[in-house]
């Protein structure tokens, strides 16, 4: 599958450390599909896959202060859509391609 749309996943990482790999190869698997896609982790330490993003921030308070600030990012950098998931696995990054064939279809 290919997805020729610019999009970001905004992903806030606290607390997640027994979800964070399942959750990052399922992420892997999916963009590898899509062709596409940029993820931006907001974390305490460094990713070393150039589609995601680690963002350090000292700062950060609650989740909400982790979404906007992965959300300020992935603005600065232009994407056509944005998509916010929890690294819990609570959100399935297998759906990702739903979601965007949803959105493009819808726009």
């Amino acid at each position: 599958m290919f997805c020729n749309a610019d999009f970001a996943i905004v992903v806030p990482m606290a607390n997640e450390e027994p979800d964070f790999n399942p959750f990052v190869e399922n992420l892997i698997s999916v963009l590898d599909s899509l062709k596409s896609g940029k993820v931006y982790l907001v974390v305490d330490s460094v990713s070393k896959d150039a589609r995601f993003v680690t963002i350090l921030e000292t700062k950060i308070r609650n989740l909400v202060d982790a979404y906007i600030r992965g959300y300020s990012e992935a603005f600065k950098n232009d994407h056509d859509i944005i998509i916010e998931m929890d690294a819990g696995m609570s959100h399935d990054p297998s759906a990702i391609p739903m979601f965007l064939h949803e959105l493009l279809i819808g726009s």
